[in-house]
């Protein structure tokens, strides 16, 4: 199949119909397979590619043979395409998608952290703020709020009233072993009521994870679990997880 574009008068053949019906089966396309690339098709070709996580200079009204072969699973998508589809949102459950965003927004908050302050602030003023700056928090409010802003069940059990600290964090929950846990998860030094929380973000090296972690003015900060147990006196961590997959 060769590769078509909106053109006047649209191209029409029965290669067209074929790519119609891969884009209909996959709930982009909901008009007539009638074999002409019109505005209906290439907007559905357009729109693939973006969910399937082509480049972005990529994602165009054309359509051809490589959008129909990873349509029709002939091909597989390659991993460069897999990461930007799931960071665009598609291709993931819930769970997936908030653990994502909560990566994402951790992510933001440590390249921001010049703006974001340490402060004990009850009730927590910014669960609904998403990215307002300049900020105030502490460990479990920066925890707690990134949860608000991906739509995740409140780690305090209390729906996002405005309060909550570590301690009734250790109370909900499931616990977890270390190894067990996935990006969003969350660690907390000391027993009831506990003395700081930190977010996993990276699980590459399943032994030492990465974490955000919002303990201090320098904060919040993109580092090591082993750098923070160490800042925590070696203190008893407890590994829990609120979004369950």
């Amino acid at each position: 199949m060769r590769t078509y574009c909106p053109h006047n008068p649209p191209a029409k053949n029965d290669d067209i119909k074929t790519l119609q019906k891969a884009l209909h089966t996959n709930k982009f396309y909901g008009g007539p397979i009638d074999g002409i690339f019109g505005s209906g098709t290439a907007d559905a070709c357009r729109k693939a590619k973006y969910r399937l996580g082509y480049p972005i200079k990529a994602v165009n009204h054309c359509g051809g043979q490589q959008l129909l072969n990873f349509l029709n699973g002939t091909w597989k998508l390659p991993p460069d395409f897999v990461s930007r589809r799931q960071a665009r949102g598609f291709g993931q459950t819930l769970a997936e998608r908030q653990r994502t965003q909560l990566v994402s927004y951790a992510r933001w908050a440590c390249n921001n952290n010049e703006a974001i302050h340490y402060a004990q602030v009850r009730p927590m003023d910014h669960l609904h703020r998403v990215k307002l700056l300049p900020w105030w928090a502490d460990c479990s409010e920066f925890v707690t709020t990134l949860y608000s802003w991906v739509g995740a069940p409140d780690p305090n059990g209390f729906g996002y009233n405005g309060y909550g600290y570590t301690g009734s964090m250790l109370f909900t929950g499931t616990t977890i072993a270390m190894y067990q846990c996935k990006p969003g998860d969350v660690v907390i030094w000391g027993y009831f009521p506990g003395h700081h929380t930190a977010m996993i973000v990276d699980m590459s090296n399943p032994s030492d994870p990465i974490i955000a972690s919002h303990g201090s003015e320098r904060g919040p900060l993109w580092e090591n679990l082993s750098w923070e147990s160490r800042a925590q006196g070696y203190a008893h961590a407890t590994f829990k997880r609120y979004i369950h997959d």
